[in-house]
């Protein structure tokens, strides 16, 4: 994707934090970090099952759920239960004990995945947008650090 089409992206982005009032009284600067890019290493997590996430709503479960692993894999054990309980409150309107076993597999397989190809990124995900082009997705990420 073109500078512009990230620039453009990245703004829609930013523009959401506030208009959910996740950026209320702050300040909301967009830079890149001096690590990895977190649009990149999130594709990476999730490149054994894209084949299997057809269309763009697929695909945005698939992020959503990488995104609830990756952040709960940076959560001290004792605080990371009670994050992915709410969570799978928040994701599944409907909870069928099969539906939660499933998510919990996918998520756990998520963070031993990240644990193992990313264990010094401790980016938390803040949000991400995925912009369609024709059959292609372009996927721009929000993070923040653990001390920011």
């Amino acid at each position: 994707m073109s500078g512009k089409g990230e620039q453009k992206l990245s703004e829609r982005l930013k523009q959401r934090l506030y208009s959910e009032r996740l950026g209320e009284g702050k300040r909301i600067v967009l830079r890149e970090s001096s690590g990895e890019k977190m649009s990149k290493v999130l594709l990476q997590l999730i490149e054994p099952y894209r084949r299997l996430a057809q269309g763009r709503e697929n695909l945005e479960k698939l992020l959503t759920i990488s995104m609830i692993a990756w952040n709960a894999s940076l959560m001290p054990e004792g605080e990371r239960e009670s994050f992915l309980t709410k969570r799978i409150d928040l994701a599944l309107s409907h909870r069928s004990d099969n539906l939660v076993k499933d998510f919990r597999t996918m998520v756990d397989g998520f963070i031993k995945r990240k644990e193992l190809l990313f264990p010094e990124n401790k980016r938390f995900i803040v949000d991400y947008e995925l912009l369609e082009r024709g059959n292609k997705y372009y996927l721009s990420v929000i993070s923040k650090s653990q001390r920011d």
